[in-house]
């Protein structure tokens, strides 16, 4: 219960910033009809349908992207099934871009990360990892404020253990001023935090 209660708290930080997500597409899709409306209804409405038609392929492309946005809203926000399985990285790490982009582009946030392969798979519960992503980001942006040269760094390196294990760090570093001593020593006990609300 905690573990749910604590996604859909994040979910509802993050849902300020869709909301901003989606409305841009919205008000361009009304934009596109309103204008195509007008062409048509022109004595002679021939010579405006290549234009027409034309805003009808981009109001396509932007349903397209509001429906990607809410999936992974809706998929964030779905009880964790428990089960582990070979997910793609790069599909979590662009659902966790998704659901933060808007707070870090309004804040102006440098985001430095390196591309990462399509076929990079790793054993995870799909749901928790995005949350993991996101809530990093989210931290990491949050460490942030009153910067003047706000900063993400993302690194990622793969690496062999002992026992043949092979293993995926993601390193997720902001330039805030980091952790005072004595929280860094309780970093891990429940509910610790150093934000204000």
């Amino acid at each position: 219960r905690l573990v749910q209660a604590n996604r859909l708290a994040t979910l509802g930080q993050v849902t300020a910033g869709v909301a901003h997500e989606v409305n841009q597409p919205l008000a361009t899709i009304r934009l596109l009809a309103e204008n195509g409306q007008a062409m048509l209804a022109a004595p002679d409405p021939a010579p405006a349908l290549p234009e027409v038609a034309g805003n009808l392929d981009q109001i396509v492309r932007m349903c397209e992207r509001i429906q990607t946005i809410t999936s992974e809203l809706r998929g964030f926000s779905r009880k964790a099934g428990g089960g582990h399985e070979a997910v793609s990285f790069a599909e979590a790490w662009e659902a966790s871009l998704l659901l933060s982009a808007s707070r870090r582009a309004a804040d102006r946030v440098r985001l430095i990360a390196p591309d990462i392969p399509p076929g990079l798979r790793v054993m995870a519960e799909k749901v928790r990892l995005e949350q993991v992503l996101v809530n990093l980001l989210q931290n990491a942006h949050e460490a942030l404020h009153d910067r003047p040269d706000p900063e993400i760094r993302v690194t990622l390196s793969r690496s062999t253990d002992a026992a043949g294990a092979r293993w995926i760090t993601c390193t997720v570093a902001d330039n805030g001023p980091g952790l005072a001593p004595e929280v860094a020593g309780n970093l891990f006990s429940p509910f610790l935090t150093t934000k204000a609300q």
